[in-house]
């Protein structure tokens, strides 16, 4: 099969002679696996309490721009479910759950007025500073203890 001249097994090679080895491969994507559940956990340990959830979280956290410090941004949510790694119905339920609690609001896109985009509310940026603060605070008193 040939695309544009070169075929797929020519341009695509995954594991070439001088890459890591297959088993390398499994071990870095459990150990990544680990690493991600370990992640949830502590998110979620963070947000007992809050209104939202884990998933809803990481949503209102990639809008605000908090993760890699760039400014807030508004997205639709086909490029939400991208970036969130997650199914477009996943995020379709966060999104209606979040904009019911005031969290996100909707945009009109600049050009094509039939995509959606959403960006996070005052209230959530407010919400967000809290779960921040708490995360401080709860690390603040582990660094004392120890």
């Amino acid at each position: 099969m040939s695309f544009g001249g070169d075929s797929l097994e020519e341009s695509f090679r995954p594991f070439v002679a001088s890459g890591p080895t297959a088993a390398e491969r499994v071990d870095a994507a459990c150990r990544q696996a680990i690493v991600g559940k370990l992640a949830c956990r502590d998110i979620a340990a963070w947000l007992r309490g809050a209104a939202i959830n884990e998933p809803e979280f990481r949503l209102l956290w990639l809008l605000s721009g908090s993760g890699n410090g760039a400014a807030e941004c508004s997205l639709d949510q086909a490029d939400l479910a991208e970036r969130l790694v997650v199914s477009p119905a996943q995020v379709s339920g966060a999104v209606e759950r979040l904009r019911h609690l005031g969290l996100l609001e909707r945009v009109q896109h600049e050009r094509d007025r039939r995509r959606q985009l959403w960006r996070v509310t005052n209230t959530a940026g407010e919400l967000l500073g809290q779960i921040v603060s708490q995360v401080a605070c709860s690390y603040e008193r582990r660094e004392e203890a120890a």
